[in-house]
């Protein structure tokens, strides 16, 4: 037989021809697709791996940076605090007033904090300082020059200079001095040392060539620090991304750093209220070198497998040579064509057109048919070559498939259709048939596609399934466009949110929110839009007041969640909203009973009332009055029945006339029409007054209970919500069945887990999470299959670092029946979390010198101890006092003794090594922790130099003071862990300790006892 693709390759030159068929040829061909998509794969892995550890390093540079930028933003407060005392004192006294007359500095600022506290009239002369200075002149300084030219009362902070008194550098922090009349009066002005905002700098974090520092926006860089080395005053050559000047949010910047050369990934934050941004940089050598080495892993496997297919393909091309000259022997259209026909997933048939004498097509005769075609009719090859259609199928020409067939044979159109048909047992399949036109016939090319017409309607199924699973979420939902041309109008705006804030679909879809709600409402949203731009991230309002359009006001609980196009700008805002006016009035009714419960009666949050035996009000309350709509007066002799809504009055008389008649309870809840036609939903209940066995009387209370019945008309009219919404939400939300295998998930759980949504569906919870988490959970999990809503919050093990809140709600046949399966909703609560653990770390602090109070050392020391021990190191415990203290106390007064305290404290933490710790554990008493020492005279070392350190003169506002201390040094010993908890070994250490700083002040004072290192 002859077709087209064998008439196309016949007219090929015979040497092409014979290269096509070179099996050869198609190995080398194969061995080089298998090669490239190889290195495809390894370039495409490392871009990946690449693009996951930019990503992760980025983030570890925004939270440091960001934690700097925090850091310093609280010292630079302090800074601008105790300028404003100095500024509103020499207001109140006059610049030419002694320092100690303007600054109260009682616990003002830390000690180690401030250089130089100074202040300079109009003309720039030094006239007052925090220490012995010379009546030098300032004029010529540039924050000086600033204060004297602008009028406006904001900190000015300068760049590093050298002081003219202490000779030291420091970062000059001042504030303009003003007359009564506005005129310049001269400048209040504290000079900080730059490396105190760099003094928490940890190397264990940030790597040997991390480099920290702020910089201000006059591009000026203020101090600097790399590995253990901290400069400052240098001009700054750090280009600073716009959008870290600009907003309060931070940027990221890749490149080589202009100090050393070194490449680093550098974070900036812009420091709230203030000019300057703080910035890490990680040197990407030390944070990229895992995915180097993962680099090179892949480079090395991808060559090594390239050369093994490389002579694989060599071998197979030489044994493959004899193959093809036995090959090129064979018909080249034929076996083309019967090898493609065969290894064909579509059923293939090509017919022939039987004509009569007028050329009239009356049948047609198959010429060839492949295995699956055969197949699909149920019949062998050699049973269908050379037969006609009508005769071999004869419901052709009845189903009209003949015809099709003949309108493509004489028009040449090609014909593509799906079609169904019932099978054996009421089983249908659907088949893809493509008709094509070939020489004097058709060529039909058949394809079984019911798998995928029943994915469809297993598809619309799983639909229905989440749009019911959504009607279940009673949230308000709007969805608002952020696209230029349709900026700030809403596409989408459900149910929900109409029965919150009364407004419908039809007034707010396809418009703005000026065009909507009132000025004061749209200007709001419209703020909190452009917010979103600037800044875009979720955005949580607890606590909204929303204005209906009746009037009521409402509270709501709103999120706002952007929504992002494929180049990453924002394309809607998504927002979820909750009405917790319920909940919030109820809090304040709460509050309000029970001092109304203490006042009056009358002023109860429930209606109250009191009938005689024949129904007659003898009384009611203002509440009711409230609740009704009619006045006190009016209601008086008569009953309720008037109030009451046409279609439940015959009900409810009916109820109430039984009730006066059996001299029982009434408790009913019906609707009550007000005066203003508005609707009230009202619980009634009422109890006889017995005196003597007789009923006297009725009382009664009447509760309204319109919210809550509105609550739960809006719970069942909500209407479904998309599967986009639910992926939007930002927690896990999913369904699993009563057989613990998961029905439905939203995005969260496919980027939580890292399994797409088409292998979870079907999974166990087991099998999902694996062992032990479900053994965490399965407790949980079966009272919510029992029909119990379960909440709890599980810990992180293992390497999870995230804090989980879990909900989990039983799911109801008819919403009342059994239970068909649990939504589960896990919550991402680890910023709560790390909010308590910072609160219960500022308990661990010393209120006067910031170092560590007793309780934060005793836990301190305690993990030293469990942590001592590796490589042949021990911990010491450095125990001191001062000495005399209560001379200073006794001669200059409390205020001086606690300045002295805090310049104590500073002296003594720039002593020892930034991973050493230092408490303050009474009046005088200090502690030091050292950890990892290796040899005795390292502890003796520090002590000498605390000692040295102490023989210089504490300057304290004018009062000079000298004193001495004595230390006692004791290590931890193996033994003490012998036959104690760490807490108990750790108080033996407090004791020797403590023992020996008694010795060094038995023998004089001003010295140190050291205990013998263990081993020695």
């Amino acid at each position: 037989m002859q077709n087209n693709s064998t008439s196309t390759t016949s007219r090929l030159p015979s040497r092409v021809r014979s290269h096509l068929r070179s099996f050869p040829t198609l190995v080398v061909a194969f061995g080089l697709a298998v090669i490239v998509s190889i290195w495809v794969f390894a370039i495409e892995r490392i871009a990946d791996e690449r693009t996951r550890t930019m990503k992760r390093v980025q983030a570890n540079a925004i939270e440091y940076a960001t934690s700097l930028g925090e850091r310093t933003a609280d010292a630079v407060r302090q800074i601008d605090q105790a300028l404003r005392v100095i500024q509103f004192e020499a207001v109140r006294l006059g610049v030419s007033a002694s320092l100690n007359d303007l600054l109260r500095l009682d616990g003002l600022l830390p000690s180690q904090l401030v250089t130089l506290m100074s202040v300079a009239d109009a003309a720039g002369n030094l006239v007052a300082a925090s220490s012995d200075f010379e009546p030098v002149n300032i004029a010529d300084r540039e924050h000086f020059k600033v204060h004297a030219e602008r009028a406006a009362d904001l900190l000015f902070i300068g760049p590093p200079i050298v002081g003219r008194v202490t000779r030291r550098v420091q970062i000059q922090f001042s504030r303009r001095l003003s007359r009564p009349d506005g005129l310049f009066a001269g400048e209040a002005s504290i000079g900080v040392d730059p490396t105190f905002f760099l003094r928490d700098y940890d190397t264990a974090r940030l790597g040997q060539r991390g480099a920290v520092g702020l910089v201000g926006l006059d591009g000026v860089l203020r101090a600097r620090r790399v590995g253990n080395e901290t400069f400052v005053g240098e001009r700054s050559l750090v280009a600073v991304p716009a959008p870290a000047q600009r907003t309060l949010g931070s940027a990221i910047k890749t490149a080589e750093s202009p100090f050393d050369q070194v490449r680093r990934i550098t974070a900036f934050r812009r420091i709230e209220n203030y000019p300057l941004i703080a910035f890490v940089g990680l040197s990407e050598d030390e944070v990229m070198g895992k995915y180097r080495r993962r680099r090179a892993y892949y480079v090395l496997a991808a060559a090594i497998g390239s050369l093994l297919i490389a002579a694989f393909t060599a071998f197979m091309a030489r044994q493959g040579r004899q193959i093809d000259r036995s090959r090129r022997a064979a018909d080249a259209a034929r076996a083309t064509f019967v090898a493609a026909s065969e290894a064909s997933l579509d059923a293939l048939y090509i017919m022939k057109s039987e004509r009569d004498a007028a050329g009239t097509i009356q049948d047609f005769v198959f010429v060839e048919v492949n295995p699956r075609g055969a197949q699909l009719i149920a019949r062998a090859q050699s049973e269908i070559v050379g037969k006609k259609l009508c005769a071999l199928l004869p419901g052709s020409r009845s189903d009209g498939l003949f015809d099709k067939y003949v309108r493509v044979a004489e028009t040449g159109e090609r014909l593509e259709e799906e079609s169904r048909l019932a099978g054996a047992g009421g089983a249908a399949r659907w088949l893809q048939r493509q008709v094509v036109r070939v020489n004097d016939g058709v060529a039909i090319t058949s394809r079984n596609i019911t798998a995928r017409k029943q994915a469809e309607v297993e598809l619309r199924n799983s639909r229905a399934f989440f749009q019911s699973l959504i009607d279940n979420l009673p949230i308000g939902i709007f969805v608002k466009s952020m696209r230029e041309e349709t900026r700030g109008r809403f596409v989408l705006w459900n149910d929900a949110a109409s029965v919150i804030t009364g407004y419908a679909p039809a007034q707010v879809i396809g418009r703005t929110d000026r065009e909507v709600f009132e000025p004061r409402l749209a200007e709001r949203y419209q703020k909190y839009d452009r917010a979103m731009l600037d800044d875009p991230m979720v955005m949580t309002f607890p606590e909204l007041n929303f204005k209906r359009p009746d009037g009521q006001m409402r509270i709501l609980h709103l999120t706002m969640v952007p929504i992002f196009d494929e180049e990453g700008r924002v394309e809607h805002i998504l927002g979820l909203s909750t009405d917790i006016t319920k909940q919030k009035r109820t809090e304040r009714e709460l509050a309000e009973q029970r001092a109304e419960l203490e006042a009056v009666h009358d002023a109860s949050p429930l209606g109250q009332f009191r009938t005689d035996v024949k129904g007659r009000l003898t009384y009611v309350n203002d509440t009711i009055e409230r609740i009704i709509g009619h006045s006190r007066a009016s209601l008086i002799g008569s009953d309720f029945g008037a109030a009451i809504h046409e279609e439940d009055r015959e009900r409810i008389v009916a109820a109430w006339r039984a009730t006066l008649a059996s001299r029982g309870a009434f408790n009913e809840i019906y609707r009550i029409v007000r005066p203003d036609g508005r609707i009230m939903w009202v619980s009634v209940k009422t109890a006889p007054v017995k005196i003597a066995a007789e009923v006297s009387a009725f009382v009664g209370t009447i509760d309204d209970i319109t919210h809550a019945k509105e609550g739960e008309l809006a719970l069942r009219e909500s209407e479904a919500i998309l599967r986009t919404i639910t992926d939007a939400l930002p927690m896990r939300v999913g369904y699993i069945d009563s057989e613990e295998r998961y029905r439905f998930n939203n995005l969260a759980y496919e980027t939580y887990y890292g399994v797409p949504r088409e292998k979870i569906y079907g999974m166990t919870m087991r099998e999902l999470v694996g062992d032990d988490v479900y053994s965490r959970n399965a407790a949980y999990l079966r009272r919510a299959l029992q029909g119990e809503t379960v909440i709890y919050e599980m810990e992180p093990t293992g390497l999870e670092r995230r804090n989980f809140r879990f909900m989990m709600i039983p799911h109801r046949k008819d919403g009342e029946g059994e239970v068909l399966g649990a939504h589960l909703i896990a919550q991402d609560i680890t910023a709560q979390k790390f909010e308590q653990q910072r609160l219960s770390r500022m308990a661990e602090r010393d209120s006067l010198t910031a170092l560590l109070n007793r309780a934060g050392f005793e836990d301190r020391l305690a993990d030293a101890i469990r942590n001592d021990g590796a490589s042949g190191t021990r911990a010491a415990l450095m125990y001191l006092d001062i000495d005399r203290f209560k001379d200073i106390n006794d001669t200059h007064g409390h205020a001086i003794g606690d300045a002295f305290l805090k310049a104590f404290a500073g002296r003594l933490t720039r002593c020892v090594r930034t991973s050493d710790l230092v408490a303050r554990v009474g009046g005088d008493e200090f502690t030091i922790i050292l950890e990892r020492l290796a040899h005795p005279s390292d502890a003796a070392h520090v002590a000498a130099k605390i000692m040295q350190t102490m023989q210089e003169p504490f300057d304290l506002v004018g009062v000079v003071v000298h004193a001495t201390t004595s230390i006692g040094i004791a290590f931890h010993e193996a033994a003490d862990d012998a036959a104690s908890d760490p807490g108990s070994a750790a108080q033996a250490l407090i004791k020797r300790a403590d023992a020996l700083l008694y010795e060094a002040k038995a023998a004089g004072r001003n010295g140190y006892r050291m205990a013998e290192f263990p081993g020695a």
